[in-house]
């Protein structure tokens, strides 16, 4: 029989379902049979990251999935899958947090993203590790982990992210190896696309993520809809200006005064009084005087360059930047920075690939991953199943029936409990 064709389901515009956001699944629910939650590993400005197991791979992941009100309109879950899509076509990355797979269950878009493992002080951002350090950090970790920063970026970068648009320690994972990394692309574009889709109909409540920081949040005030973390966001976005990758170098700038300094808190600050625009212009006001406090060390002279208040002053690209570093390396340490290296794509890198393309419906681009997944694994039931699933949505059904077939000499058992699935 042909492989059974999935549908794009259609979305309710205000079906929202009635639990609350954060509660949508606890420890032991199984999601699509497929991923048992553990427990959960974050929550933000975008929604919420279960820990879950793939019972498929044995392998634990980040399972991320967003907030209800970014999903009710057709267009604004788009733009989520368009963003998604640029994220997973990033591929592997030593610096970047893989997105591996993405499927929509009932309607909600899920991303199963590599889990970063906290280390033995229970420390898994550059948040956690700025919060432990009791001071600033020393600049051979400051200078790996910025080089490291400017590497994701430029790859980023070049795979076709512009920018990423809210960059801030939360959004800076270390794994247990010492390598950072990048996660969240496109996200805020998305929630963004994704507010104005549904006419900014109340924005985003301010979320608060401990007594001080704020996170990612949207408002508008005086006919302008800001978008984005308080503390973290460039002068030119503040006054509703569009995003480039120099207002990233801004942001990251902010974060590399924290490594130098070991604040938990960017350099311009404000006290929260309740409202929001009072809160923003203090802190505006101060980065467009072109002070910054507390930057008399290595690191100064490129902090306060990528904390200009003009864009065109600030480094012109990451790769500019990470020149800079690397120099500071080398003059510091005696020896050339070792770029971490990339390891090689295998088939089950492109068969994920494959399906996570599938999910957002981009079915040829998931054929041609499909092929290269069987070019190194001819033998992957499995991948032949996908590859039938996502040509009998072309429309290719004898190619579909072919590619079955395949699956079916190879592992039978597989073959048919894949199609019933």
């Amino acid at each position: 029989m042909p492989p059974r064709i999935e549908k794009r389901p259609e979305v309710a515009r205000h079906n929202v379902p009635e639990r609350k956001e954060f509660e949508l699944y606890k420890k032991g629910d199984v999601i699509r049979g497929k991923y048992e939650v553990r427990g959960i590993a974050g929550k933000g400005g975008f929604g919420v990251v279960y820990l879950a197991y793939n019972r498929e791979q044995n392998a634990l992941y980040a399972l991320k999935t967003f907030h209800d009100t970014m999903l009710t309109d057709r267009v604004a879950r788009e733009a989520f899958e368009r963003e998604i899509r640029i994220w997973v076509n990033l591929e592997d990355h030593p610096c970047v947090v893989a997105a591996r797979w993405v499927e929509q269950v009932q309607g909600r878009l899920f991303v199963q993203m590599d889990y970063i493992a906290p280390d033995a002080q229970k420390r898994i951002s550059l948040h956690d590790h700025l919060s432990h350090a009791g001071g600033s950090l020393d600049l051979g970790q400051a200078l790996t982990w910025a080089i490291h920063f400017c590497l994701g970026m430029e790859h980023a970068n070049a795979h076709g992210i512009e920018c990423h648009r809210d960059i801030k320690p939360a959004n800076i994972l270390i794994a247990q190896d010492g390598t950072l990394k990048v996660s969240d692309f496109g996200l805020a574009k998305a929630a963004e696309a994704a507010w104005f889709a549904v006419g900014r109909k109340g924005g985003s409540p301010v979320w608060r993520r401990d007594g001080e920081n704020i996170g990612f949040s949207m408002w508008e005030s005086d006919g302008k809809a800001r978008c984005g973390t308080p503390g973290y966001m460039s002068p030119e976005v503040y006054r509703g200006e569009r995003a480039d990758m120099r207002s990233d170098i801004y942001s990251f700038g902010l974060v590399l005064w924290q490594m130098a300094t070991g604040d938990r808190m960017p350099p311009f600050k404000a006290r929260w009084r309740g409202n929001m625009e009072f809160f923003l212009t203090e802190i505006y006001e101060q980065q467009m005087s072109g002070r910054v406090l507390n930057v008399n060390n290595h690191l100064g002279p490129v902090i306060k360059r990528c904390l200009k208040p003009n864009p065109s002053e600030r480094y012109a690209s990451f790769g500019e930047l990470r020149g800079v570093l690397e120099l500071m390396w080398t003059r510091a340490m005696g020896t050339r920075f070792e770029i971490p290296q990339t390891s090689e794509k295998s088939a089950a890198f492109w068969n994920n690939k494959g399906g996570s393309l599938q999910a957002l419906f981009r079915y040829e681009e998931a054929v041609g991953c499909y092929d290269r997944a069987l070019a190194i694994d001819p033998k992957s039931a499995m991948t032949w199943c996908n590859k039938g699933t996502a040509l009998n949505c072309l429309g290719f059904h004898e190619k579909a029936i072919t590619c079955l077939d395949r699956a079916l000499a190879i592992d039978e058992l597989l073959a048919v409990t894949m199609q019933l699935n």
